[in-house]
């Protein structure tokens, strides 16, 4: 009898819900969406650069709790930042 259960990932949500059983698997891959759009996009300064990754990133977490993958705190917490960064954008490209 084998230690653990051999998984019946066939698909993508299921693959995902039993990487979600053994780490916080979503959760991490939405946190390295961020840092890579946010790298990727750091070719301009740092606050436009960090709304679209932001904005990205919540894409990404909203797609993955439709999925059932996360909790909605962690949608509202890319929300609130995607607000901050906006605003401090906003004031950013005002003093300009």
């Amino acid at each position: 009898m084998p230690l653990y259960p051999t998984p019946q990932a066939t698909d993508f949500v299921s693959l995902f819900s039993y990487a979600q059983s053994i780490v916080p698997f979503s959760q991490l891959v939405v946190i390295a969406v961020f840092f890579t759009s946010f790298f990727a996009l750091k070719r301009y300064e740092t606050l436009r650069a960090l709304v679209p990754s932001i904005f990205i990133t919540f894409l990404t977490s909203l797609f993955f709790y439709l999925m059932n993958l996360i909790q909605v705190e962690f949608v509202y917490a890319t929300v609130v930042a995607l607000g901050v960064s906006i605003i401090l954008l906003y004031f950013h490209e005002k003093e300009y």
